[in-house]
């Protein structure tokens, strides 16, 4: 029983160690993820709001984007906000996180939620965008502008 005991207890304390590996490798394989996606959309953010060009936003969109969102609606949303709020004056960077989930046949998911602050010539904004990671390449599955009012002090 003792024999029994010991051989259960190293088999325990080998499964923690492995599973201490593989936690820590996924932990900085993650971490690696987040830095991507943030210099990724600080680099293609500033690009599509300082023109208002929707093709700067077709041109890195999944297709999942594309499929809910046609390039004329994209076009449409991005005059009307070019004249609502103007030319961009400052971009603040953005904020967020890497998640990563396994699909139902078993493969990882790799997506990005983060939020961007910028300021335009006639309001401040912030910018929603989700990206996704196919073939070692992020693409736009969603980009959605807040307008923040300006308080009285400002």
């Amino acid at each position: 029983m003792k024999k029994v005991l010991m051989v259960l207890g190293v088999i325990f304390i080998c499964l923690v160690l492995i599973g201490a590996v593989v936690f820590s490798g996924f932990y900085y394989f993650a971490r690696g993820l987040d830095k991507d996606a943030k210099m990724y959309i600080d680099g293609v953010v500033p690009i599509i709001i300082t023109s208002w060009n929707s093709e700067e936003l077709i041109n890195r969109a999944s297709s999942e984007f594309l499929q809910d969102i046609p390039a004329d609606k994209v076009e449409s949303l991005f005059d009307t906000l070019s004249k609502q709020i103007g030319q961009l004056k400052e971009y603040k960077g953005a904020t967020g996180k890497v998640k990563v989930k396994i699909s139902p046949r078993g493969k990882p998911i790799i997506l990005a939620d983060y939020l961007a602050e910028a300021v335009f010539e006639k309001a401040p904004a912030k910018i929603k965008i989700q990206v996704i990671r196919r073939n070692d390449k992020w693409r736009i599955v969603g980009f959605l502008v807040q307008l923040q009012t300006l308080s009285s002090g400002e």
